[in-house]
Protein backbone atom coordinates (compact mmCIF):
# COMPACT_ATOMS: atom_id res chain seq x y z
CA UNK A 1 0.00 0.00 0.00
CA UNK A 2 2.76 2.43 0.92
CA UNK A 3 4.64 1.78 -2.32
CA UNK A 4 1.48 2.16 -4.44
CA UNK A 5 0.60 5.53 -2.95
CA UNK A 6 4.19 6.78 -3.03
CA UNK A 7 4.22 6.02 -6.77
CA UNK A 8 0.92 7.79 -7.34
CA UNK A 9 2.01 10.81 -5.34
CA UNK A 10 5.23 11.12 -7.34
CA UNK A 11 3.35 10.79 -10.62
CA UNK A 12 0.53 13.24 -9.86
CA UNK A 13 -0.74 13.49 -6.29
CA UNK A 14 -3.65 15.78 -7.14
CA UNK A 15 -4.98 13.38 -9.78
CA UNK A 16 -5.10 10.41 -7.43
CA UNK A 17 -6.54 12.37 -4.53
CA UNK A 18 -9.33 14.23 -6.33
CA UNK A 19 -10.00 12.45 -9.63
CA UNK A 20 -12.66 14.99 -10.65
CA UNK A 21 -10.81 18.14 -9.59
CA UNK A 22 -7.09 17.84 -10.20
CA UNK A 23 -6.19 19.70 -13.38
CA UNK A 24 -5.14 22.91 -11.68
CA UNK A 25 -4.38 24.05 -8.16
CA UNK A 26 -7.41 26.32 -7.94
CA UNK A 27 -9.82 23.50 -8.81
CA UNK A 28 -8.09 21.11 -6.43
CA UNK A 29 -8.12 23.64 -3.60
CA UNK A 30 -11.80 24.40 -4.16
CA UNK A 31 -12.65 20.69 -3.97
CA UNK A 32 -11.06 20.60 -0.52
CA UNK A 33 -13.17 23.53 0.65
CA UNK A 34 -16.32 21.90 -0.79
CA UNK A 35 -15.62 18.68 1.09
CA UNK A 36 -15.09 20.62 4.31
CA UNK A 37 -18.62 21.96 3.91
CA UNK A 38 -19.92 18.39 3.63
CA UNK A 39 -17.77 17.25 6.52
CA UNK A 40 -19.03 19.87 8.95
CA UNK A 41 -22.65 19.77 7.81
CA UNK A 42 -25.03 18.59 10.50
CA UNK A 43 -22.47 18.29 13.30
CA UNK A 44 -21.27 20.56 16.05
CA UNK A 45 -17.59 20.36 16.91
CA UNK A 46 -15.98 22.82 19.29
CA UNK A 47 -13.21 24.91 17.74
CA UNK A 48 -10.98 23.81 20.63
CA UNK A 49 -11.44 20.16 19.68
CA UNK A 50 -8.47 17.93 18.93
CA UNK A 51 -9.01 16.61 15.40
CA UNK A 52 -7.57 13.65 13.49
CA UNK A 53 -7.67 13.16 9.71
CA UNK A 54 -6.94 9.62 8.49
CA UNK A 55 -5.33 9.78 5.06
CA UNK A 56 -4.54 13.47 4.73
CA UNK A 57 -2.83 13.06 1.34
CA UNK A 58 -1.12 16.35 0.54
CA UNK A 59 -3.44 18.37 2.78
CA UNK A 60 -6.30 19.12 0.38
CA UNK A 61 -8.81 19.42 3.23
CA UNK A 62 -6.40 20.00 6.10
CA UNK A 63 -5.40 23.36 4.68
CA UNK A 64 -8.96 24.63 5.12
CA UNK A 65 -9.61 22.89 8.44
CA UNK A 66 -6.58 24.59 9.95
CA UNK A 67 -8.65 27.76 10.07
CA UNK A 68 -11.41 26.00 12.03
CA UNK A 69 -9.65 24.09 14.79
CA UNK A 70 -6.89 24.75 17.28
CA UNK A 71 -5.12 21.40 16.94
CA UNK A 72 -5.23 19.06 13.93
CA UNK A 73 -3.37 15.81 13.41
CA UNK A 74 -3.09 14.21 9.99
CA UNK A 75 -1.74 10.78 9.16
CA UNK A 76 -0.96 8.99 5.91
CA UNK A 77 0.72 5.77 4.78
CA UNK A 78 2.74 7.46 2.02
CA UNK A 79 6.03 9.19 2.72
CA UNK A 80 5.73 11.07 -0.57
CA UNK A 81 2.24 12.36 0.28
CA UNK A 82 3.52 13.47 3.67
CA UNK A 83 6.50 15.20 2.08
CA UNK A 84 4.21 17.21 -0.17
CA UNK A 85 1.76 17.85 2.67
CA UNK A 86 4.50 19.33 4.83
CA UNK A 87 5.25 21.85 2.08
CA UNK A 88 1.60 22.63 1.48
CA UNK A 89 0.87 23.10 5.19
CA UNK A 90 4.16 24.67 6.23
CA UNK A 91 2.49 27.88 7.41
CA UNK A 92 0.08 26.15 9.79
CA UNK A 93 1.70 25.57 13.18
CA UNK A 94 -1.45 23.92 14.53
CA UNK A 95 -1.17 20.98 12.09
CA UNK A 96 0.85 17.92 13.11
CA UNK A 97 1.59 15.26 10.48
CA UNK A 98 2.47 11.64 11.21
CA UNK A 99 3.15 8.59 9.07
CA UNK A 100 1.23 5.43 9.89
CA UNK A 101 1.49 1.81 8.78
CA UNK A 102 -1.63 1.79 6.61
CA UNK A 103 -3.71 -0.22 9.04
CA UNK A 104 -3.52 1.34 12.51
CA UNK A 105 -3.21 4.52 14.54
CA UNK A 106 -0.63 3.06 16.90
CA UNK A 107 1.23 6.36 17.32
CA UNK A 108 -1.72 7.88 19.19
CA UNK A 109 -2.84 7.15 22.76
CA UNK A 110 -6.33 6.09 23.79
CA UNK A 111 -9.05 8.74 23.93
CA UNK A 112 -7.00 11.55 22.43
CA UNK A 113 -9.37 12.99 19.81
CA UNK A 114 -12.71 14.78 19.93
CA UNK A 115 -13.31 14.46 16.19
CA UNK A 116 -11.94 11.88 13.74
CA UNK A 117 -12.65 11.91 10.01
CA UNK A 118 -11.57 10.36 6.74
CA UNK A 119 -12.44 11.25 3.14
CA UNK A 120 -11.57 9.35 -0.07
CA UNK A 121 -9.60 6.75 1.88
CA UNK A 122 -11.62 3.88 3.37
CA UNK A 123 -13.11 2.95 0.00
CA UNK A 124 -9.66 1.93 -1.25
CA UNK A 125 -8.90 -0.39 1.66
CA UNK A 126 -9.46 -4.15 1.86
CA UNK A 127 -12.42 -4.80 4.11
CA UNK A 128 -10.41 -6.27 6.97
CA UNK A 129 -8.21 -3.15 7.04
CA UNK A 130 -11.27 -0.89 7.02
CA UNK A 131 -12.65 -2.83 10.00
CA UNK A 132 -9.35 -2.52 11.81
CA UNK A 133 -9.39 1.24 11.33
CA UNK A 134 -12.87 1.39 12.86
CA UNK A 135 -11.49 -0.41 15.92
CA UNK A 136 -8.59 2.03 16.06
CA UNK A 137 -10.87 5.05 15.77
CA UNK A 138 -12.95 3.68 18.63
CA UNK A 139 -9.77 3.42 20.70
CA UNK A 140 -8.37 6.90 20.06
CA UNK A 141 -11.63 8.84 20.12
CA UNK A 142 -12.91 10.36 23.35
CA UNK A 143 -16.21 9.20 24.88
CA UNK A 144 -19.05 10.84 22.90
CA UNK A 145 -16.51 12.01 20.29
CA UNK A 146 -17.67 12.34 16.67
CA UNK A 147 -16.47 10.10 13.82
CA UNK A 148 -17.34 11.02 10.23
CA UNK A 149 -16.22 9.49 6.96
CA UNK A 150 -17.06 9.33 3.27
CA UNK A 151 -17.41 6.04 1.44
CA UNK A 152 -19.04 4.40 -1.60
CA UNK A 153 -22.57 3.14 -1.13
CA UNK A 154 -23.61 -0.27 -2.40
CA UNK A 155 -27.06 0.35 -3.86
CA UNK A 156 -29.80 -2.05 -4.92
CA UNK A 157 -31.63 -0.39 -7.78
CA UNK A 158 -32.92 -3.05 -10.15
CA UNK A 159 -32.02 -2.62 -13.79
CA UNK A 160 -29.50 0.15 -13.25
CA UNK A 161 -25.82 -0.30 -14.05
CA UNK A 162 -23.86 1.54 -11.37
CA UNK A 163 -21.24 3.92 -12.71
CA UNK A 164 -19.07 2.39 -9.99
CA UNK A 165 -19.13 -0.88 -11.92
CA UNK A 166 -18.28 0.74 -15.23
CA UNK A 167 -15.38 2.58 -13.66
CA UNK A 168 -14.12 -0.59 -12.02
CA UNK A 169 -14.02 -2.72 -15.17
CA UNK A 170 -10.30 -2.12 -15.38
CA UNK A 171 -8.29 -3.08 -12.36
CA UNK A 172 -4.86 -2.01 -11.19
CA UNK A 173 -4.83 1.68 -12.15
CA UNK A 174 -6.22 1.11 -15.63
CA UNK A 175 -4.54 -2.22 -16.34
CA UNK A 176 -5.81 -5.03 -18.50
CA UNK A 177 -7.60 -7.19 -15.93
CA UNK A 178 -11.39 -7.08 -15.97
CA UNK A 179 -14.32 -8.19 -13.85
CA UNK A 180 -17.98 -8.25 -14.80
CA UNK A 181 -19.83 -8.47 -11.49
CA UNK A 182 -21.71 -5.54 -10.03
CA UNK A 183 -20.13 -4.35 -6.79
CA UNK A 184 -17.42 -7.00 -6.94
CA UNK A 185 -14.51 -6.35 -4.60
CA UNK A 186 -11.07 -6.33 -6.20
CA UNK A 187 -8.24 -8.48 -4.80
CA UNK A 188 -6.91 -7.31 -1.44
CA UNK A 189 -3.63 -6.23 -3.02
CA UNK A 190 -5.45 -3.72 -5.23
CA UNK A 191 -5.18 -0.35 -3.48
CA UNK A 192 -7.07 1.69 -6.05
CA UNK A 193 -10.38 0.09 -7.08
CA UNK A 194 -13.00 1.03 -4.51
CA UNK A 195 -15.05 -1.19 -2.22
CA UNK A 196 -18.69 -0.34 -1.54
CA UNK A 197 -20.88 -0.84 1.53
CA UNK A 198 -24.62 -0.82 2.06
CA UNK A 199 -26.11 1.43 4.72
CA UNK A 200 -27.35 -1.61 6.60
CA UNK A 201 -23.86 -3.11 6.60
CA UNK A 202 -22.24 0.13 7.78
CA UNK A 203 -24.80 0.50 10.56
CA UNK A 204 -24.15 -3.04 11.76
CA UNK A 205 -20.36 -2.55 11.67
CA UNK A 206 -20.44 0.70 13.60
CA UNK A 207 -22.85 -0.55 16.23
CA UNK A 208 -20.78 -3.70 16.77
CA UNK A 209 -17.67 -1.54 17.14
CA UNK A 210 -19.23 0.63 19.84
CA UNK A 211 -20.66 3.61 17.98
CA UNK A 212 -24.16 5.08 18.24
CA UNK A 213 -26.26 7.96 16.86
CA UNK A 214 -25.42 6.79 13.33
CA UNK A 215 -26.57 9.03 10.49
CA UNK A 216 -25.98 8.90 6.74
CA UNK A 217 -26.46 11.36 3.92
CA UNK A 218 -25.57 11.58 0.25
CA UNK A 219 -25.43 15.28 -0.70
CA UNK A 220 -24.76 14.82 -4.42
CA UNK A 221 -26.66 11.57 -4.91
CA UNK A 222 -23.59 9.90 -6.39
CA UNK A 223 -22.53 6.44 -5.24
CA UNK A 224 -19.23 7.67 -3.90
CA UNK A 225 -20.69 10.51 -1.86
CA UNK A 226 -22.11 8.69 1.16
CA UNK A 227 -21.17 10.50 4.37
CA UNK A 228 -21.48 8.57 7.61
CA UNK A 229 -21.56 10.17 11.05
CA UNK A 230 -21.39 8.28 14.35
CA UNK A 231 -20.71 9.06 17.96
CA UNK A 232 -18.53 7.05 20.29
CA UNK A 233 -20.71 5.46 22.97
CA UNK A 234 -19.83 6.49 26.51
CA UNK A 235 -17.56 3.97 28.21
Amino acid sequence: METDWDTRAKHNARKYIATDAWRNEEQFDRSGADDITKLLHGIIVDREATVLEIGLGIGRMTKHLANYFTEIYGTDVSNEMIKQARVRLRNFSNVKIDKNDGKSLSMYPDRKFDFVFSVKVFQHLPRQIFLRYIDEVRRVIKPTGIFKFQIFERTRIAGMIPSFWLRNLKLKDGGTSFHFKFWADPPDDDTWIVRAYSRKELTRILEEKGFSDIAMEKPSGFEGDLWVTARSACS
